[in-house]
């Protein structure tokens, strides 16, 4: 945990000094409103996408879902997963949409180019798999279009923390206790089989069609003399 919470900071500090912001329409961070808005709209795509994959493995007898047992290596690896997020997220999209922004790169060649990165952490790990791989740019491509759309990174980051959550071992292993009976639906380089291509499908899906644009700060009204 306290390499993950290092890590995200290191990353936050050195990409600051990069030129990046965290939100370009609110390079202040003062929009707290706006901020939490555009978090808990990328939440509830990631969580929406896994979840739905989730959904057709169990109605498909791919997976048994029964309880878990929650204690506390449930909330560590939420935390971790949070830092993590927060790390790849800056270095593997906000990073590159800040560099192609300046160099005039049209948007939708960058939202390319920071999906194919998204499997870059695990690419080269023993036993990864093309499930995994799939998996990984479906998910990029969402956390891509997002920040794309929004101009900024809250949206991303709260759709990869929702997805590393409901597709990580938080809650197949602590929350929920998953028995895959036919491949694995999980982000990591062990996804497997059908139910890892039916949650990157839908995860492109939704990335192509449910991200709406969000980029203007409303005005504020002009008091009357």
């Amino acid at each position: 945990m306290a390499r993950a919470l290092l890590t995200g900071l290191a990353t936050s500090i050195a990409v600051g000094r990069a030129g990046v912001v965290w939100d370009e329409e609110d390079p202040s961070g003062d929009d707290y409103k706006r901020s939490g808005r555009l978090l808990l709209g990328g939440v509830v795509r990631g969580l929406g996408s896994g979840a739905i994959a989730v959904a057709i493995a169990a109605a498909s007898s791919w997976v048994t879902i029964d309880r878990g047992r929650p204690g506390l290596g449930a909330l560590v690896s939420m935390v971790v997963a949070a830092a993590t997020t927060v790390r790849e997220e800056l270095l593997l999209r906000a990073l590159p949409f800040h560099f192609a922004k300046r160099a005039g790169i049209d948007d939708r060649a960058t939202v390319v180019f920071a999906t194919l990165l998204s499997p870059t952490p695990f690419l080269l790990a023993p036993g990864a798999t093309p499930a995994a791989v799939a998996l990984s740019l479906g998910f990029g491509f969402l956390s891509a279009r997002l920040l794309s759309r929004t101009r900024s990174v809250w949206s991303s980051i709260g759709s990869s923390v929702a997805a590393r959550i409901v597709l990580g071992p938080t809650l197949q292993t602590a929350v929920l206790a998953f028995g895959w009976q036919k491949g694995e639906a999980t982000l990591s380089p062990l996804a497997a089989g059908a139910p890892a291509w039916i949650a990157a499908g839908i995860a492109a899906l939704v990335g192509l069609v449910a991200v709406p644009r969000v980029t203007k700060l409303p005005k504020k009204k002009k008091k009357k003399t």
